[in-house]
């Protein structure tokens, strides 16, 4: 109905003229997630945030690619949250850092490394040579991804990730798959908070790479996709992580318990560039 002409005599008295609401622009999510996790040796932790600094410094004069960059805390465990616009981007970083990074892997040592890539397979091709001798494990995209938006450029980095790894039970990935499309679906029009959401797998694993701009976000978007849960978890076993500021993770403590999820919380040196 168009609030124009004679008709707005009737809406007056009989509707709120307001604005269609507009959906949310969506583009196709292709960027590359490098996501190191190292396991720190007791009372090295001290000498491994000692280097976060030049890690700061030398990334954010370093590669253009670069999108979010920032370290997450987990007991002795530490991650780095980094995405890039492609696998160049990748590739440059690591040079960026070659020399604070070295000192990084000397302190965790042999094994202290466990070393994950997101991103599409093109992508991830290209980064085979340089990260596949690391014992990296690469999760290609599923073509689908979703790429909403970003916070600022050059803003402090304050977004929540939700980090579910689904292992799937023997012969049930085609059925796992089909719920995808679903999940898709609902992510579109749910939750206007969400920045990024995507399916990526390796194996029989399958992870969902999930960022929002706040822990209200992050509990919209799992109301959004309660009802898929169910089928989901009926043939998959899930691996469930948290990431972002302490302050917005107290906010998920009642919805997302420790004692099922791991929670990261973030450093304050975290960006977006």
């Amino acid at each position: 109905i168009l609030c124009d002409g004679l008709t707005a005599l009737y809406l007056v008295a009989n509707f709120e003229c307001s604005p269609s609401p507009q959906p949310k622009m969506v583009a196709q999510d292709t960027h590359v997630q490098i996501a190191p996790y190292f396991t720190v040796p007791e009372g090295k932790m001290g000498e491994m945030k000692a280097l976060w600094s030049t890690f700061y410094e030398k990334t954010k004069a370093g590669t253009d690619s670069c999108l979010y960059y920032g370290f997450m805390e987990s007991g002795n465990k530490v991650f780095c949250r980094e995405g890039y616009k492609d696998a160049a981007g990748c590739l440059a970083h690591l040079g960026d850092v070659d020399e604070p990074l070295k000192k990084t892997l000397e302190i965790v040592g042999e094994g202290g490394l466990d070393l994950y890539v997101y991103g599409p397979q093109s992508e991830l091709d290209k980064l085979q040579e340089a990260l596949g001798p690391l014992g990296t494990k690469f999760f290609a995209g599923d073509g689908s991804a979703l790429w909403f938006g970003r916070e600022e450029k050059g803003s402090k980095d304050s977004h929540v990730t939700i980090c579910p790894t689904f292992t799937v039970n023997e012969g049930k990935m085609e059925e796992f798959q089909a719920v995808l499309p679903k999940f898709y679906d609902v992510t579109k029009k749910g939750t206007d908070q969400c920045l990024y959401y995507g399916f990526f797998q390796s194996g029989n694993k399958v992870f969902c790479r999930e960022g929002y701009t706040s822990a209200a976000g992050a509990l919209a978007h799992l109301d959004d996709v309660k009802d898929l849960f169910g089928p989901t978890l009926a043939i998959a076993t899930a691996d469930l992580a948290v990431m972002g500021p302490a302050a917005e993770l107290e906010k998920l403590q009642e919805k997302m318990p420790l004692d099922a999820w791991t929670h990261y919380t973030m450093d304050e040196g975290s960006f977006w560039k």
